[in-house]
């Protein structure tokens, strides 16, 4: 039998699910590394600086 207290547990973890869901919008970078989206402008970036371009690829599945 579920309880209240069970019951308010599971909406809790429900909604602390929801709040990571993608929006969309790109989320927010976190560390000292500035990553780029845009593969043509990365690569601009770095001709322009000298520096060697690193491309993750990462596939999300779905």
């Amino acid at each position: 039998m579920w309880s209240v207290g069970r019951i308010g547990v599971w909406i809790f973890v429900w909604a602390a699910c929801l709040e990571g869901a993608p929006t969309g919008a790109a989320p927010p970078e976190l560390g000292l590394v500035q990553w780029r989206r845009e593969y043509e402008l990365a690569a601009a970036e770095a001709v322009q600086s000298g520096r060697s371009l690193l491309i993750l690829f990462q596939e999300v599945p779905g």
